[in-house]
């Protein structure tokens, strides 16, 4: 589990810029149909521009292999082998936003428009994904669509701020952690990571970023200009491969795409509770929808039956045989209650 955890500590841009350190890049403007290929540790990277979308595919120096075919527009056809100890392999494609230096939250609608076949293998991790950055303050962003075998939710003991938010008619978990690492500025530093991770997995659909970016901020956390916006098919320690058959940035949803829902996640959540009307007689009882256990009022116990003829009296009261007649009458009806 900490080896498949460490793919939410390393992320597809901290993977980017250093492999853009080391040797095997190559930057240049591809054509549709276009196979790119990468093997490790001779030829990591290839990455620019292509019918109007920007593409990567990368993967890292430990070993393995993968390709990108890029298709119209923003789709691509990828697959990668990396399973060995920390392989890791990216493709993505997507616009940069980063010539307009505009707050991420003041575009109107932005909406990502996808359909994808995504299938990995069991051993390691992987996850679909949009994928960008922000510039002041630095941000790298996820917002997780379909993932196999763990995803960053599930590192409890690092995220912080969860809550769970609806955007687009679907939940999504959102949270932050911290990550320090390799960044776009060139450098080295320590930066924060906000991620939303849907409840209901998928592999296509229409994805309104900006209200996510809305979302984060409403939560109080800072947001600024947009870098990139991406979708991103990542693995680690994993064999897999992607078809993205629709790709589109634009203002509004694509209607010709409809959701291809995926199982639950496992990300453990707070039972849902639905008050229902009492049914019978008693007072009200709730009912859990999940596992539809009754959560009935605890049955009232009666009290142990006292018998005062035998409490022993602090002091002796003369009374007459009337008097004490009524009075032992009193004490057995009192016993008997």
């Amino acid at each position: 589990m900490k080896k498949m955890r460490l793919l939410g500590l390393i992320s597809a841009t901290v993977i980017t810029i250093s492999s853009m350190q080391g040797v095997g890049l190559t930057a240049s403007a591809a054509s549709v149909g276009q196979k790119l290929s990468v093997t490790s540790p001779s030829h990591t990277q290839e990455r620019g521009n292509c019918d109007g979308y920007s593409y990567e595919v990368w993967i890292d120096n430990t070993g393995g292999n993968g390709s990108m075919t890029l298709g119209s527009g923003g789709t691509f056809n990828t697959e990668w082998s990396a399973s060995m100890s920390r392989g890791n392999f990216l493709a993505r494609r997507g616009m940069s936003y980063d010539g307009d230096r505009k707050k991420a939250t003041s575009y109107d609608t932005v909406v990502l428009n996808y359909e994808a076949d995504y299938t990995a293998s069991s051993q390691g991790n992987s996850r679909l994904c949009v994928y960008g950055w922000y510039r002041d303050p630095l941000v790298e962003y996820y917002i997780i669509e379909d993932w196999k075998n763990w995803c960053p939710a599930q590192d409890t003991a690092n995220k912080k701020d969860s809550k769970i938010v609806e955007i687009d008619g679907a939940k999504y978990e959102i949270f932050w952690m911290y990550h320090t690492g390799p960044d776009i500025n060139g450098g080295n530093s320590q930066f924060k990571q906000y991620y939303s991770v849907r409840q209901n997995k998928r592999t296509s659909g229409s994805i309104t970023v900006t209200d996510h970016f809305k979302a984060w901020e409403k939560a109080g956390w800072g947001i600024g200009t947009l870098y990139e916006i991406a979708l991103n098919v990542e693995g680690w320690e994993s064999s897999g491969s992607a078809n993205v058959k629709k790709l589109t940035l634009s203002n509004t949803p694509d209607p010709t795409i409809t959701d291809n829902p995926g199982q639950q996640t496992d990300t453990p959540q707070e039972p849902e509770v639905k008050y229902d009307t009492p049914s019978g007689s008693g007072s009200g009882v709730s009912r859990l929808r999940e596992g539809r256990h009754r959560l009935g009022r605890p049955r009232r116990q009666r009290p142990a039956r006292l018998d005062l003829r035998n409490v022993p009296q602090r002091r002796q009261v003369p009374v007459c045989d009337r008097q004490r007649a009524l009075l032992e009458r009193c004490f057995d009806r009192i016993g008997r209650a």
